[in-house]
């Protein structure tokens, strides 16, 4: 693994310290642990008042979208990832 990759998967996966089943995901294999439960609990825990970000698009419309197509929306993640 290269410094700069070292350096990108720290700062996007930082230690979790005091947890000791915390394990960083292998380069390239992050996007595998994403699973429906996962997306789904990042999606519904968030408050749904919350402001839409610079893309305009706000946990309703995703929440909507997930009524819509579940597998979308977690292939989307996981390729975002």
């Amino acid at each position: 693994m290269t410094e700069k990759e070292n350096m990108l998967r720290g700062a996007s996966s930082p230690l979790n310290n005091g947890d000791p089943y915390y394990d960083l995901p292998p380069a390239c294999q992050a996007h595998e642990r994403i699973t429906y439960r996962l997306v789904e609990l990042a999606l519904f825990s968030q408050s749904g008042k919350e402001v839409p970000g610079p893309d305009k698009l706000s946990f309703g419309a995703i929440r909507l979208l997930w009524r819509w197509s579940i597998t979308i929306i977690v292939r989307l993640t996981k390729a975002a990832v």
